[in-house]
Protein backbone atom coordinates (compact mmCIF):
# COMPACT_ATOMS: atom_id res chain seq x y z
CA UNK A 1 0.00 0.00 0.00
CA UNK A 2 3.00 2.44 0.99
CA UNK A 3 4.31 1.67 -2.43
CA UNK A 4 1.04 2.43 -4.14
CA UNK A 5 0.61 5.81 -2.35
CA UNK A 6 4.73 6.95 -3.28
CA UNK A 7 3.96 6.18 -6.70
CA UNK A 8 2.73 9.39 -7.83
CA UNK A 9 0.21 10.08 -11.14
CA UNK A 10 -0.70 6.65 -12.11
CA UNK A 11 0.37 4.42 -9.85
CA UNK A 12 -2.82 3.03 -8.60
CA UNK A 13 -3.40 2.18 -13.05
CA UNK A 14 0.16 0.12 -12.92
CA UNK A 15 -1.61 -1.96 -9.98
CA UNK A 16 -4.66 -2.27 -11.99
CA UNK A 17 -2.84 -3.75 -14.97
CA UNK A 18 -1.16 -6.20 -12.73
CA UNK A 19 -4.27 -7.55 -10.25
CA UNK A 20 -6.18 -7.72 -13.90
CA UNK A 21 -3.42 -10.19 -15.17
CA UNK A 22 -3.34 -12.14 -12.25
CA UNK A 23 -6.75 -12.20 -11.91
CA UNK A 24 -7.05 -13.90 -15.72
CA UNK A 25 -4.29 -16.13 -14.80
CA UNK A 26 -6.26 -17.48 -11.87
CA UNK A 27 -9.07 -18.23 -13.99
CA UNK A 28 -7.29 -20.37 -16.45
CA UNK A 29 -5.90 -22.74 -14.26
CA UNK A 30 -9.58 -22.85 -12.43
CA UNK A 31 -10.85 -23.55 -15.65
CA UNK A 32 -7.91 -25.96 -16.31
CA UNK A 33 -7.86 -27.71 -12.81
CA UNK A 34 -11.79 -28.48 -13.50
CA UNK A 35 -11.45 -29.85 -17.16
CA UNK A 36 -8.78 -32.36 -15.97
CA UNK A 37 -10.91 -32.94 -12.92
CA UNK A 38 -13.83 -34.26 -15.06
CA UNK A 39 -11.29 -35.52 -17.56
CA UNK A 40 -9.90 -37.81 -14.53
CA UNK A 41 -13.49 -38.68 -14.23
CA UNK A 42 -14.57 -39.94 -17.22
CA UNK A 43 -16.60 -37.33 -17.75
CA UNK A 44 -17.10 -34.85 -21.23
CA UNK A 45 -14.94 -32.03 -20.57
CA UNK A 46 -15.25 -30.32 -24.34
CA UNK A 47 -17.74 -27.58 -22.82
CA UNK A 48 -14.72 -26.47 -20.59
CA UNK A 49 -12.40 -26.76 -23.18
CA UNK A 50 -13.76 -23.92 -25.71
CA UNK A 51 -13.40 -21.25 -22.64
CA UNK A 52 -9.96 -22.49 -21.40
CA UNK A 53 -8.62 -21.71 -24.98
CA UNK A 54 -9.98 -18.33 -25.36
CA UNK A 55 -8.93 -17.28 -21.62
CA UNK A 56 -5.56 -18.75 -22.03
CA UNK A 57 -5.15 -17.32 -25.08
CA UNK A 58 -6.04 -14.29 -24.22
CA UNK A 59 -3.94 -14.60 -21.41
CA UNK A 60 -0.50 -14.67 -22.97
CA UNK A 61 -1.40 -11.88 -25.04
CA UNK A 62 -2.11 -9.87 -21.80
CA UNK A 63 1.16 -10.72 -20.09
CA UNK A 64 2.92 -10.01 -23.30
CA UNK A 65 1.14 -6.11 -23.29
CA UNK A 66 1.85 -6.23 -19.60
CA UNK A 67 5.58 -6.92 -19.76
CA UNK A 68 5.76 -4.01 -22.63
CA UNK A 69 4.28 -1.45 -20.75
CA UNK A 70 5.79 -2.41 -17.28
CA UNK A 71 9.29 -2.66 -19.01
CA UNK A 72 9.13 0.50 -20.34
CA UNK A 73 10.47 3.69 -18.06
CA UNK A 74 8.14 4.94 -14.94
CA UNK A 75 7.92 8.40 -16.64
CA UNK A 76 6.74 7.15 -20.15
CA UNK A 77 4.26 4.38 -18.59
CA UNK A 78 2.51 7.41 -16.23
CA UNK A 79 2.07 10.09 -19.05
CA UNK A 80 0.71 7.27 -21.24
CA UNK A 81 -1.92 6.93 -18.57
CA UNK A 82 -2.40 10.61 -17.88
CA UNK A 83 -2.54 11.50 -21.59
CA UNK A 84 -5.41 8.78 -22.51
CA UNK A 85 -8.54 9.02 -22.57
CA UNK A 86 -10.69 8.34 -19.53
CA UNK A 87 -12.81 5.15 -20.64
CA UNK A 88 -11.75 2.89 -22.97
CA UNK A 89 -8.34 4.02 -23.71
CA UNK A 90 -5.90 1.32 -25.40
CA UNK A 91 -1.91 2.51 -24.60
Amino acid sequence: MAGLLGAGRGGYKTCWLLFGTSNQLRAGLTLLGITVWLKRQGKRAWFTIAPLVFVLASLIGLIFTTVALLSKPYRTLSKAYADAPAQGAAI
